[in-house]
């Protein structure tokens, strides 16, 4: 231990952990609320994981961070090291996730390849996306219900889980957050400052995860068409078919011109091809978490058949007759929770459907594409956990104000903000 101790890697770690913790402690003495102590605790556990991980690997690193992430940041520094700063990966490549492992890499260069800066990397950007949820919360809801969000998002094992190793989930999972913000901010108070953010945000999480791109732009462009104009039934049926046209002749653009697949940001409508689906439900289905593993597409009318079914698995994996290991069987209580999550969720979504109010209409059309399009190319247990976290925090506002509602035993924990429709007595958002 001695020697992990007096390694130069270790060193330099520590003091990024020291950092981080002097900041959310100097966060808590300036504001003293509940969300300030979440943070501070919930760096205090993620950083300590970290080291102690350090020590005797009793958390291994995922098999993307060994097979994918860590050795291609490693390669790209030892070509920077070497003199070859332009073969670094462009950002667009579609193949090295370089907008994650150009940061790797970064890191690795000026701390000496440390495993422990490239996870606290993780730690910094879970703590962002609890900032984030938080935000989103007081904008959807308000305060009360904004802290219960923080909350359950920093006692669930899993984000800690993904907060603490070498994966993309943060991160990706920061910008969602920070795009879903955005969009409520410019829906109070229109301003070009947000739609720069919006986009950049939009943009950086299709070169992370491009099917998340396609859709989010496919959710925008319903909310914009369909749900936001009061017209009549022929005015959205022409507004829908004219959405499905623009939709078909983009993904033949791009089969009459394959080498625009190479760019990472376009990767995402290669899933337009029922061969592109199966393929990556196969590869999926290898794992020996898999249950999905007889499942074949051979037209559209095979996924929407099989679709159902995948979507519970998808939504809810581990099930108990599903555990072959004791890590799935501590996953298991995560999925129970998540359950009682979705439950809440739709009990408090039936109140914006009763007002007709369509300031989220985004966000579920976002939740429905996206759970039933990820579902239908994840075939087992692990990716299925990864996969779904950018979806289920984002119920998470929602479960957290009929949480609310019950606990304080009140009709109602509060008038949702973003019910709020005149300007004058819409609130300001304190950066805390």
């Amino acid at each position: 231990m001695m020697l992990h101790i007096l390694e130069p890697q270790f060193i330099g770690s520590l003091f990024v952990a020291v950092a981080i913790l002097s900041f959310s402690v100097l966060l808590m003495l300036r504001y003293r609320n509940l969300f300030a102590i979440l943070l501070l605790g919930f760096s205090i556990v993620a950083i300590f994981i970290v080291i102690f991980n350090y020590f005797i690997n009793f958390i291994p690193q995922p098999r993307d961070a060994i097979e994918r992430f860590i050795p291609w940041a490693m390669a790209t520094v030892d070509n920077w090291k070497k003199g070859f700063v332009l073969q670094t990966l462009s950002l667009l490549d579609a193949k090295g996730i370089p907008a994650y492992t150009l940061f790797l890499a970064i890191l690795f260069y000026f701390f000496d390849k440390s495993i422990i800066i490239a996870s606290l990397f993780s730690t910094i950007f879970g703590l962002l996306c609890i900032y984030q949820l938080y935000q989103l919360s007081k904008e959807i809801y308000d305060i009360q219900t904004a802290n219960l969000s923080a909350a359950l998002l920093v006692f669930s094992p899993f984000f800690i889980y993904v907060s603490t190793v070498i994966l993309r989930e943060t991160i990706t999972l920061f910008f969602l957050l920070w795009f879903f913000r955005l969009w409520f901010l410019n829906m109070r108070q229109p301003a070009n400052k947000y739609r720069y953010l919006m986009l950049f945000s939009l943009v950086y999480m299709g070169l992370l995860r491009p099917l998340m791109l396609l859709v989010l732009i496919i959710s925008i462009t319903i909310d914009k068409t369909i749900l936001t104009y009061k017209r009549n039934i022929v005015f959205k049926m022409t507004m829908i078919g004219m959405v499905i046209l623009i939709f078909l002749s983009g993904i033949m653009y791009i089969e009459s011109n394959p080498s625009l697949l190479n760019y990472r940001i376009f990767k995402g409508l290669a899933y337009s091809k029922i061969e592109a689906i199966q393929d990556r439900m196969e590869q999926s289905a290898d794992a020996q978490s898999s249950y999905a593993p007889n499942v074949n597409f051979n037209s559209y009318k095979d996924i929407i058949k099989n679709m159902p079914i995948l979507v519970i698995y998808f939504l809810g994996s581990p099930f108990p007759w599903q555990i072959k290991k004791f890590h799935q069987a501590l996953a298991l209580t995560d999925s129970a929770v998540l359950w009682f999550i979705y439950i809440i969720f739709f009990i408090e979504i039936k109140n914006f459907i009763k007002t007709k109010n369509k300031n989220i209409g985004l966000i579920l059309v976002y939740l429905l594409i996206g759970i039933c399009g990820s579902a239908v190319i994840q075939g087992n247990i692990a990716a299925a956990q990864r996969h779904r976290l950018i979806f289920t925090v984002v119920m998470l506002p929602f479960a957290a104000h009929r949480i609310g509602i019950w606990l304080s035993g009140k009709k109602a924990f509060k008038t949702p903000a973003i019910l709020k429709q005149i300007p004058a007595v819409s609130r300001r958002i304190s950066p805390i």
